[in-house]
């Protein structure tokens, strides 16, 4: 099947927001043996977007829409749909009345303006895609532009609400339409690059299935798809074991949530202890729920002085060591296990940048250091990118860390 992906939104030209549906929407076509030939990305101007849409659909028999369905004055992709496509709307009475239970919840005893409500809007032969986390629908539209048959794919922008929506609510319908079902399992490789991964797999992968990889700092998702249910599990099964320890248990597909379950099942808490990272470990950790069970606190020590005062670190490490050190990693992580009274503890110190470097100690090197029951491990990275990167690497490195850890329940290298 010819596919486009048109994204509108201001904001993905001017560099203000990342495209991340866009990688996405690649990731989750792969697991159906689908690619898009063609991305474009355009502002939200009305004839801009109608002339690229126009465009598209002359070469192509499903264009993919995200953005311009919310409540706003620059919300119009679906009338310009409806427009090329020459289809009428109409307003569907049950999205109606879910919109005004919306808005009396958060503004009672009111009416929202019209253009909320032109979000009931549902142009004819459309199904509408629920939305679990927005009040924009999305919508599958079948048509015909100059004679050929097309269907466009409108889905919302913000993220939280297109990536649910694409994965349950417009691949179901994609595949139905391609008249034949796929199967794909899916599992996570923490601390696991892509191209690790991928040698791993394509190497054996048989020429009836296919593989798709997300990557992230945590890992590699993996995701394995073919028309024969049983093939496939068969071949997810078998190549998880060339992975080892590093795949995540029970089908999780987030780093985090997995160390929360095996923290719990272990009935141990974890304390962390950050101060390049500033709290990010502890919103990660705090992100899933349960997480109150096993996440009694942490302290944020950036400065020397917080770090003694907060954590017992004595002036001799800092003064002869320096606060970004494995000592420093060492104190701060067994004065925040001793704080709270927990198992487990993590701590992070380091030089995250642009500036504070030195020829001894350049910026991304951090030390991440964790202990469990008693024994302590300290880890020296050297992490590149900005500071934002540096930050997010070193927080999913402790986190790593920990798991190993757990996994092993001695103290990792």
């Amino acid at each position: 099947m010819q596919i486009a992906i048109l994204n509108t939104g201001n904001e993905l030209l001017r560099g203000a927001t990342l495209n991340t549906n866009l990688t996405f929407s690649g990731a989750m076509l792969a697991t159906i043996g689908e690619e898009a030939d063609c991305a474009l990305a355009v502002p939200d101007e009305p004839l801009i977007i109608r002339r690229a849409l126009a465009s598209l659909l002359q070469t192509h028999e499903l264009v993919i829409v995200t953005g311009g369905l919310g409540p706003t004055a620059d919300d119009l992709t679906r009338d310009i749909v409806c427009g090329l496509l020459n289809i009428q709307q109409h307003e569907a009475p049950e999205l109606r009345a879910k919109l005004e239970k919306y808005w009396l919840e958060r503004h009672p005893g009111s009416s929202g303006p019209p253009s909320y409500y032109a979000q009931a809007l549902v142009p004819e032969y459309a199904q509408v895609m629920n939305n679990c986390n927005g009040t924009a629908p999305g919508l599958w539209i079948d048509g015909t532009y100059f004679k050929r048959n097309v269907v466009v794919a409108l889905l919302p922008g913000p993220p939280s609400e297109f990536e649910p929506m694409f994965r349950d609510e417009f691949l179901p319908r994609l595949s139905a339409r391609r008249g034949k079902q796929i199967f794909t399992e899916k599992f996570m490789a923490s601390n696991t690059s892509e191209m690790a991964a991928q040698e791993k797999i394509e190497a054996v992968l048989p020429p009836h299935l296919r593989a798709a990889y997300c990557a992230s700092v945590e890992g590699t998702r993996v995701f394995l798809t073919g028309d024969n249910s049983a093939v496939v599990h068969e071949f997810t099964e078998n190549v998880k074991k060339t992975f080892g320890n590093s795949i995540l248990a029970n089908g999780h597909q987030d780093l985090v949530d997995e160390l929360v379950e095996r923290l719990a099942a272990k009935s141990y808490t974890v304390a962390t202890a950050e101060s390049c990272t500033g709290g990010m470990i502890g919103a990660m950790i705090t992100a899933p729920p349960g997480a109150s069970n096993i996440y009694p606190g942490g302290v944020v020590c950036y400065s020397n002085e917080s770090k003694q005062r907060e954590l017992n670190v004595s002036s001799e490490i800092l003064e002869q060591y320096g606060a970004v050190s494995r000592e420093c990693a060492t104190a701060m992580v067994e004065g925040v296990c001793q704080r709270f009274g927990t198992q487990a503890g993590i701590s992070v110190t380091g030089i995250a940048g642009p500036s504070g470097g030195t020829p001894q100690k350049p910026v991304g090197l951090v030390y991440v250091g964790v202990m469990l029951n008693g024994k302590t491990a300290v880890r020296e990275l050297h992490l590149r990118g900005d500071r934002a990167q540096v930050r997010r690497r070193a927080a999913a490195q402790a986190l790593i860390l920990l798991r190993e850890m757990l996994m092993s329940d001695l103290t990792a290298p």
